[in-house]
């Protein structure tokens, strides 16, 4: 299949279950959103992740394998919107061992915003991102690898 026809069948995959039962909501996930990611399609990523936006709401402190009606309450597949919001959203990636170095590149993907705060080894990394631009804090002992692009 040519690269093109296959990202986009990849672009207009839907979360749900495959024909073998297997949930596609979690771990299944993972992989089409780091293709969203790829291919500078982060406006997906809300609509792809829509599961995880009403946890709280349910009375659940965890993430969940799947929805109802059978799931488990707690499941690492589950947590990798916190991954893709930091690495994606507000674009910070290492770029040395231990975070010594990093670059930030956000991708607010129609957000009109994003603000948060990443624990590091050296101490939490406050990273925001609007329209008018983005202000990265560091930690004493992380040093930015290159420029922050401007919006």
């Amino acid at each position: 299949m040519e690269s093109a026809t296959a990202a986009k069948k990849l672009v207009g995959r839907k979360p749900g279950h495959d024909g073998n039962g297997q949930c596609s909501k979690t771990g299944h996930l993972l992989p089409l959103c780091s293709f969203d990611e790829a291919v500078g399609r982060v406006d997906l990523l809300r609509d792809r992740l829509a599961l995880w936006s009403g946890l709280r709401e349910q009375g659940l402190r965890t993430v969940v394998e799947q929805p109802e009606p059978t799931r488990s309450d707690c499941h690492a597949w589950g947590a990798h919107p916190i991954f893709h919001f930091f690495a994606t959203v507000l674009g910070v990636r290492p770029a040395a061992p231990g975070m010594a170095r990093i670059t930030v590149n956000p991708q607010l993907g129609g957000l009109e915003w994003a603000d948060g705060t990443l624990r590091t080894p050296h101490g939490p990394l406050r990273i925001r991102s609007d329209a008018s631009g983005t202000t990265v804090d560091l930690p004493d002992g992380i040093a930015l690898a290159e420029e922050v692009p401007t919006s």
